[in-house]
């Protein structure tokens, strides 16, 4: 964490500091990890969306829920006209069970969609 950065932090009405790999205050302490600081308990973020995904990736997908949720949402999003995603290459990260990935490549993309757990 860049130290002039701190001066737009403060708890309480109390300004925080950097002390070794924490930002503190008089009353908190909030670890530093990669520069970030940690506002939120450490849990894994990662492991409540592989729950989501084995558990209820199925009803994600427009193909298995069938709704049309995640094509509306994509083309009202982005305000594209259906012609426009027709061979374009799309690199979509945090693809999760992949409901994008299959509204992207029925629209005509050509996506490469990762996901990653940490």
């Amino acid at each position: 964490m860049r130290e002039d950065f701190v001066v737009f932090f403060e708890i309480d009405d109390s300004p925080l500091e950097i002390k070794s790999d924490c930002l503190c205050s008089s009353k908190h302490r909030f670890v530093i990890r990669n520069g970030i600081p940690r506002f939120t308990p450490d849990i894994s973020y990662s492991e409540n969306f592989a729950l989501l995904r084995e558990k209820h990736a199925e009803l994600q997908l427009d193909s298995r829920n069938g709704t049309t949720d995640r094509y509306d949402t994509i083309l009202d999003r982005t305000q594209w006209p259906i012609e426009f995603f027709k061979g374009k290459t799309v690199l979509e990260c945090g693809c999760g069970a992949g409901p994008d990935t299959e509204i992207l490549l029925l629209l005509g993309c050509k996506v490469v969609s990762v996901s990653t757990s940490y």
